[in-house]
């Protein structure tokens, strides 16, 4: 009986010392891998289906953007202008072409200045003289055909014969010169880049030299 009790006894200190050890061992939590906290916090970081994402464009991005559009909206706007200048242009070219097939050449006299005149400037091909019934000012008519001195009928019926031979000699160098080419181009480009005021005072200092 004696030993029994012995043997219970050790038994009761041997469980509660097992008790001890186990209510002072620390508890340990559960190791998660890296992955898988990375892959929780790339979760976290995406919006719900509840909320709005904002992308945001990069400045330069949206600068470029728009000075492209305002640039195509300047070249549409200035080919619209030189369309509109273009068309007027031709309506007068077409004026100014029924104007003149309706008065023939002349003849005579004052149509002799004009071989005088030419002979003095070494041409080859004399123009034709053309008086018109109409208020503008005289000028020279060259284009694809032979040239073609226009002046209007009143203003040449009240010049004698030396002012007349000088309004012919005027515009025959104009022909010479090949001025009417230079106006041609310089109304090309002034029509394109009406815009520019450079354009319009080149044309005009070009104009003024061309009638000095």
């Amino acid at each position: 009986t004696g030993q029994h009790s012995d043997s219970e006894t050790e038994m009761n200190s041997v469980g509660d010392l097992g008790s001890d050890q186990l209510a002072l061992a620390p508890v340990v939590p559960p190791h998660k891998p890296q992955n898988q906290e990375t892959a929780v916090n790339l979760k976290s970081s995406i919006p719900r289906s509840g909320g709005s994402a904002t992308r945001v464009e990069p400045s330069g991005v949206t600068h470029r953007f728009a000075w492209r559009c305002a640039a195509i909206g300047f070249l549409t706007i200035s080919l619209l202008v030189s369309l509109v200048i273009w068309c007027e242009a031709l309506r007068q070219l077409r004026r100014v072409r029924r104007l003149l097939r309706g008065n023939p050449t002349e003849s005579g006299r004052r149509a002799d200045f004009v071989q005088e005149m030419s002979r003095k400037f070494n041409l080859k091909s004399t123009p034709d003289l053309l008086f018109v019934d109409a208020s503008s000012a005289p000028m020279l008519w060259a284009g694809a055909g032979e040239p073609m001195i226009v002046l209007p009928r009143q203003l040449a019926d009240s010049l004698d014969d030396d002012h007349l031979r000088n309004v012919v000699a005027h515009e025959i160098s104009h022909y010479v010169r090949r001025d009417h080419w230079a106006n041609s181009f310089a109304f090309f480009v002034t029509s394109l880049f009406w815009w520019n005021p450079i354009a319009w005072l080149a044309r005009r200092a070009m104009t003024i030299a061309a009638e000095a």
